[in-house]
């Protein structure tokens, strides 16, 4: 079985292009994706990892972060993972099938998932390393103070994103050049709303469902592009 890396690419930094937000908010079913995330919101051990690993991350030249496995007491068994010093990267090798897994991404790095970050997903999923690939989560978290959850929405569609973005190496790079080109895009919005925005359009109909929130961690929103513009669905009303 491969190790799996996930690579968060140096950025560099620019601004994006503005999103419109001004729309009143639509009330909007939810998805049991939705209701994992609000169970993630309101666990206590979780939401307090998520908030020491985004102090930490201000701290560290390395990307550190936790497997998180399933336990039988309802409760997760969180096994820390480091990369080493002044590697943008971490390796992805757990031992047995995990709830989610959850990193940090330290100073010049992408505030949000990186490509490879995206790409891991698939390949935890291949390797069967995913309790429950319907609430399983991948997290990520930044110096900026604010984090990202991945889950995934509709299987078929995200296998199908996979197959034609992630088996070639070449057709990889393709996928990493379209964030960059489409981040630089949306500069003008901001520094974080730029990866946003970017990474929502990329991931339209990839069967992938993008999540943000900023310290504490309490309060969540849905992201989602539509029509041409970055949409914010809260959760925790």
């Amino acid at each position: 079985m491969n190790v799996r890396i996930i690579i968060a690419t140096i950025i560099i930094a620019a601004q994006l292009t503005s999103c419109s937000k001004d729309n009143p908010e639509p009330s909007i079913e939810k998805t049991n994706q939705d209701r994992q995330v609000g169970i993630l919101s309101s666990n206590a051990a979780f939401t307090d990892m998520f908030n020491k690993l985004t102090d930490e991350s201000k701290k560290i030249d390395f990307e550190a972060g936790y497997f998180i496995y399933p336990s039988q007491s309802q409760t997760f068994r969180y096994v820390r993972i480091e990369g080493r010093p002044g590697e943008p990267f971490i390796s992805f090798l757990p031992e047995g099938q995990i709830a989610g897994v959850v990193h940090c991404h330290y100073n010049n790095l992408f505030p949000s998932f990186s490509g490879s970050d995206i790409k891991a997903i698939y390949e935890l999923y291949v390797d069967e390393y995913m309790n429950d690939y319907y609430s399983f989560f991948c997290g990520v978290v930044s110096y900026t103070g604010r984090g990202y959850l991945l889950l995934i929405e509709d299987l078929n569609k995200f296998l199908a994103f996979s197959a034609k973005n992630f088996k070639e190496r070449e057709r990889f790079r393709n996928f990493e050049l379209a964030y960059f080109n489409k981040q630089q895009a949306y500069k003008d919005s901001g520094f974080e709303s730029s990866y946003e925005i970017a990474l929502s359009e990329l991931l339209s109909g990839s069967g992938l469902r993008l999540y943000k929130s900023n310290m504490p961690y309490g309060q969540w929103v849905k992201l989602s592009f539509e029509n041409g513009a970055l949409r914010e669905y809260k959760l925790n009303k």
